[in-house]
Parts: structure tokens; sequence; C-alpha cells
């Protein structure tokens, strides 16, 4: 079964994408100015992501909370279940912040490898806020001014509100038909992304060959290069220490066991790979769960909501990209900014499950909520093409390592 997913998921998309990310490489290299006059193609693109960035992660926070249906009604499993998340997806976040910060990926990297004079980016930052600028930020007096400046935590806490409250009116039926067509517009919203995402070799091409060719034509492309791969090599060390760290956190309640465990996890991890998709993976998570003798009752219950929530290596790949943007940038990131970062990012670690490419759309809401340029971030959408499968590895593992502590847990607490 996954030779054959492998077969059939990464002969052809991730071939002619890699084959646009090298020819876009190539031309830049040798057609720099021929690159720079269709950079308005990226530009398109990258543009019709951003238009749809806002409205998709409120309405697919909307969809995640209120999938739960009455929190009340939880019982013992649901809050353990919702708790070990938290605690994943913020150790992840917190891993990607601490490798960043203090390895400073972007330390040197020109900002011309962003595609744009360093002084157009940054005339649109924000100072870094105060403590009492950071509460009145989430509590607008105009969410529509709020959403035409693309400020995206007001948009957040105005999201969880409605969902809570929702969750409370759930048995009337003007509120459930209203979560229906939030439902609704969240597919038709994935669905457009889904559309935009056919050109991203395209994209690619020009994104890419534009980005070596700013950096060529201003001498800077070795060091540039050198920037993106510190970035590629801090993320994929990121992702190792989490996956060890919850395999350590395993051995230490499950014993030897734990490394019986984690061979019957790999069926699952490489399917992940190969299929780009938690969500398409969760049948196989549930037949690995069940010869990791994880109950049923826990398995059907805590798997589904870890694939919806559990987004732990995306959580670890939004903070290490938005610090690695800002540090090109020459953005100092200090006081509650940080911890604006910090919170987004679990934030967005837990609501943008199914969305195509979620790391990168995540990356730019972050991006947003802290008023760095988002269009910045369009160098890292090549490799973040080819990272999300790694991520989705990661995720697997961890939604796994996550049901079999909440069973433990349970067990003893019986």
């Amino acid at each position: 079964m996954v030779k054959k997913l492998f077969k059939s998921k990464l002969d052809w998309n991730l071939i002619i994408l890699l084959f646009s990310i090298l020819l876009g490489g190539l031309c830049g290299y040798y057609f720099p100015n021929f690159i720079t006059s269709i950079e308005w193609i990226g530009k398109i693109f990258m543009n019709t992501l951003m238009m749809l960035v806002l409205p998709l992660i409120f309405l697919a926070l909307v969809s995640a909370i209120t999938s739960m249906g009455d929190i009340t009604k939880l019982g013992t499993l649901g809050k353990v279940t919702i708790l070990v998340i938290i605690i994943n997806v913020s150790s992840a976040a917190l891993i990607g912040m601490l490798l960043a910060f203090f390895l400073k990926p972007g330390l040197g990297v020109n900002p011309s490898l962003m595609g744009h004079d360093v002084q157009d980016l940054l005339k649109s930052t924000s100072e870094n806020l105060g403590f009492s600028e950071f509460i009145l930020s989430m509590f607008p007096a105009n969410l529509g001014e709020v959403a035409i400046r693309s400020q995206i935590l007001p948009i957040v806490v105005f999201g969880i509100f409605f969902s809570i409250v929702a969750l409370h009116l759930l048995k009337q039926n003007s509120v459930a038909i209203a979560l229906k067509v939030c439902a609704g517009f969240k597919d038709i919203l994935m669905g457009m992304i889904s559309v935009v995402m056919k050109v991203t070799p395209i994209a690619m091409f020009s994104l890419i060959g534009s980005s070596v060719a700013s950096s060529l034509l201003k001498g800077n492309l070795s060091e540039d290069m050198l920037g993106i791969l510190k970035f590629l090599i801090i993320f994929l060390a990121g992702c190792l220490i989490l996956c060890v760290l919850q395999f350590l956190i395993l051995r230490i309640i499950y014993g030897k066991n734990a490394n019986s465990f984690l061979m019957q996890s790999i069926g699952s991890v490489s399917t992940g790979f190969a299929t780009a998709s938690s969500l398409a993976t969760l049948p196989v998570m549930l037949i690995a769960a069940e010869s990791q003798k994880i109950d049923e009752a826990t398995a059907k219950f805590a798997l589904p909501l870890t694939v919806v929530f559990n987004l732990g290596s995306s959580a670890l790949y939004v903070a290490t990209a938005t610090l690695f943007v800002s540090q090109v940038l020459g953005i100092e990131i200090s006081g509650f900014n940080i911890f604006i970062i910090y919170i987004t990012t679990v934030i967005t670690g837990l609501g943008t499950t199914g969305i195509p490419n979620a790391g990168f759309i995540a990356t730019v809401t972050v991006l947003k909520t802290i008023s760095v340029p988002s269009t910045s971030v369009a160098i890292l959408f090549p490799i973040d093409a080819i990272l999300g499968r790694v991520r989705t590895s990661v995720n697997i593992w961890g939604h796994l390592v996550c049901t079999k502590i909440i069973q433990i847990y349970l067990t003893k607490k019986r």
C-alpha cells in the first residue's frame, strides 16, 4: 500500500515542481533581465493567496472549534486529549522560536533575496507593542478596518469568541445552520486555494527566478543561498528535536515498549510523507494504533482530534520562518512582539488543518500580525512545498505519540 502511494503521489507533481524550481533558478542566473520582467506572475500568485488567508483562517478556526461539539460533554478523554495537544503544539512553537532566535539563520542574508527593495518592504512595519497596546489591538472598535489592514490577531480573538458562543447555542437551529454556512464557505475558500495551487509550478518559476536574479544583480547570490540552506537545516533540526523529545517522553512512561511503538509507526509516517496529508493517512494510523495496543475507543476519538488540532511541526515551521524573515529584513523582534508571534503561532498550529500549504499560509498570517511585510516570505514557498511532506510525517508521529500517552494516562487513572 505504501509503495503504491509513493508511486502515485511522488511521480509527477513533485517532479514538475522540482523541475520548475530548478528551471527558474537557472533562468534567473543566466537571463536575469528576462526573469525580472515576468516577476509579476509570481506576485499575482502571492497576492491571491494572501487575499484568501484572512477569511480562511477565521473559518478554519471556527470549523475546528465547533467540530468538538458541546465542550461540557467531552469528559476526561476529551479534556486530556485537548491538554496534550496544546502542550505538544506549544512545545513545538517554542523549539522553533528558540532555534531561530539563537542561531539566527537570517542574519547576514541580503534582503534582495526577497525580490524587493528593503526600504519598500520596511514601510509597513510597526513598532514593538507595549502591554496595553497589545491588549487593545485584540479588541478593535472596527473589525472591518482590522480586516482591511490584514491584522489577524483580532480576527482570531473574534473567531474564538464566536465559536465559544456558537457552541453554547448549538441546540438552536439558526446557529446550526450558520455553522453549516461557515463550513460551506470554508470548503469554497479551500477549493479556491486548491485551484490557485494548480499553477504553483509557473509561480515557482517566476518567484525563484526573480529572487535569484535580484540576488545575482546585487552580487549576493552565494550568501543568500547559504541563508536559505541555514533556514532549511534549522527547521529540519527542530523537527528532529521535536520527534526525539516526544520519543523520550514516551520512553519514560512506556518503557522499552516505546522501541516497538516506533517501529510500528514507520508505516503511517511513510504514508504521510507520500500523501502529504494527515487526513488521508488517518485510516492507516487507526490500523497502526491497533497494533500499538491503543484501545479502539481512545484511538477513534483521540486520533481524529489530533489530526484536526495537533499540527506541531507546522507551528515549529511558522515560528522559524517568521523569525527568519524578520532577521533577513533587519527587523528587531523584541518585547511583546515575541509573545505575539508565539501565541499566534500556537493558534495557527491548532486551527489550520486541511488547508493546502497550511504552514506557508500560517506564516503569512503571523507576519501580518506583527506587521512584517508578508510578501517577503515568498522566497520560502518553493521549499515549503517540499517541506510540507516532512511536516506531515512529523505531525503523524506526533498524533500517534500523543494518542498513546493519552491512553497510558487514562489506563493508570482507572
